[in-house]
C-alpha cells in the first residue's frame, strides 16, 4: 500500500512539474495549480483534469485541456509501468488496480 501511495505522489509531482514548467505558458495562476494538484490527489485519473477545469471561473482552452490530459496520461503510464516491473521483480501480481 505504501508503494502505491509513493507512485501516486510521483505521478502527481511529475505532472505538476510539467504543468508549471511547460513552454506553452498555460494561463494558470498558482491557486489554479494548487487546485489541480488537490483534484489529482483526490482522484488520480485523467478525468480529474476535467473536474478541475469545470470548477474554474474561466476554464483553459480545449487545446490546453487536451495537452493537460495527454501529459497526465504520460506520467500515469510511466510510473505505473515502473510499478508493474517492480512488482514482477518481488514476485507480486503485476496487475495494477486503476
Amino acid at each position: 500500500m505504501a508503494m502505491r501511495d509513493e507512485i501516486r505522489e510521483l505521478v502527481v509531482r511529475s505532472f505538476m512539474d510539467i504543468v508549471r514548467c511547460n513552454e506553452r505558458k498555460l494561463p494558470l495562476d498558482e491557486r489554479d495549480l494548487q487546485k489541480l494538484e488537490s483534484h489529482l490527489n483526490w482522484e488520480l485519473a485523467p478525468a480529474a483534469v476535467d473536474h478541475w477545469a469545470a470548477d474554474l471561473p474561466v476554464p483553459p482552452s480545449p487545446d490546453d485541456l487536451d495537452f493537460l490530459r495527454q501529459m497526465f496520461q504520460h506520467c500515469w503510464e510511466h510510473y505505473t509501468e515502473d510499478l508493474k516491473e517492480l512488482k514482477q521483480m518481488v514476485g507480486e501480481d503485476p496487475a495494477l488496480e486503476r
